[in-house]
């Protein structure tokens, strides 16, 4: 569909979450996903999957030998197990957010209503929410309440447990989500920038726990050092990586970023290249001092680590806002903003 045709442009400020936004909630980071999936029965039933854990810390890594590697065929029961032992550590994360606590549920439902649902477009904008995670914690917390600051996941029918509260602590079978063959991804897209009453987007680039694919309904989420492979074989994912690199190839947009290691080549690449080519402003929110945030960023993709082109400086160099928190400072218990939130959004134009 050409710009003429096109009733949306995307908003001037946009979002992009790693593990670290959801970390305040319950969400688990690198490291504790390791430790949740050693933990499991399935783990402890194979050895050699065991002796592997305890050699490589790294998760992703692991998944690349075990589930991605052709060289890894040790009897066959050792991929189903693994694969299993992953499905179930992401229930546990998912129970883990959905704690039935109340001071939990405010701080959870204050973080979507007070800063995520800011990101909305309104007029002729559309407000994209993009993330890396695979957790269902916006599903859970956010509420579909005002017209005008509704969210949706494109190319997927709506689901009843959805942005209302209703999603329970363990998925049910019919909160599986398989996923749309090529024909609709495409038909989806052809309509996706025609107006509607739905400005706000949520989009999974690397899939979702609770997603299955429709080849063969194995969980539908890219981990591993090889995502870009994944996303190629999923129609759905390739689209919202193309949206990605079309939303911020628009002129002079703001990509607020919370949570995000910066260790995903093709992401960095597509952020990286927003920033040189389109003059993306960078504002980022991290726990870590901006010296240490900077050092992180130094060795991002290296050739000398043998990760592709160097992007590090390309991404410290549109750097224009630095937040030394976590989002759960933005707001108080009640949901209204705290002095920070208020210069966070006024910094960024959406007060």
């Amino acid at each position: 569909m050409g710009d003429k045709q096109r009733d949306f442009t995307p908003a001037k400020t946009v979002l992009l979450t790693g593990a670290g936004f959801t970390k305040p909630f319950g969400g688990f980071l690198a490291d504790e996903m390791w430790a949740v999936i050693l933990n499991q029965p399935e783990i402890r039933q194979y050895p050699d999957l065991r002796k592997r854990m305890l050699k490589e810390l790294n998760y992703e890594t692991l998944y690349d030998e075990v589930l991605a590697s052709d060289n890894y065929t040790t009897g066959g029961k050792e991929k189903p197990a693994f694969r299993k032992a992953i499905r179930n550590a992401y229930q546990r994360m998912h129970q883990n957010i959905c704690q039935d606590d109340v001071r939990h549920r405010n701080s959870a439902s204050g973080a979507c209503r007070s800063f995520v649902a800011r990101f909305a477009g309104s007029g002729g904008e559309r407000g994209f929410f993009f993330t890396l995670n695979h957790d269902l914690f916006m599903e859970r917390f956010y509420l579909n309440k005002k017209v005008e600051s509704q969210v949706r996941i494109p190319g997927l029918r709506p689901r009843p447990k959805w942005f209302n509260g209703h999603l329970g602590s363990r998925l049910e079978q019919d909160d599986y989500v398989r996923l749309p063959p090529r024909e609709m991804v495409e038909q989806e897209k052809e309509r996706f920038w025609v107006r509607s009453s739905e400005h706000f987007v949520f989009i999974k680039l690397h899939g979702s726990y609770g997603w299955v694919t429709r080849r063969d309904g194995t969980d539908c989420m890219a981990i591993g050092h090889a995502k870009t492979e994944i996303i190629k074989h999923e129609p759905l994912l390739q689209w919202y990586l193309s949206l990605f690199e079309e939303v911020l190839r628009s002129r002079e947009r703001n990509l607020v970023v919370i949570g995000y290691g910066f260790r995903d080549e093709h992401i960095n690449n597509v952020i990286a290249d927003a920033v040189r080519n389109q003059g993306l402003r960078l504002h980022v929110v991290s726990p870590i001092p901006p010296r240490d945030f900077r050092e992180m960023l130094s060795p991002v993709h290296d050739p000398g680590l043998q990760l592709g082109r160097p992007r590090g400086n390309d991404l410290w160099n549109g750097l224009v806002g630095y937040y030394q928190a976590s989002v759960d400072v933005f707001y108080d218990k009640n949901g209204n903003l705290t002095p920070s939130g208020r210069a966070f959004f006024l910094d960024l134009g959406l007060n």
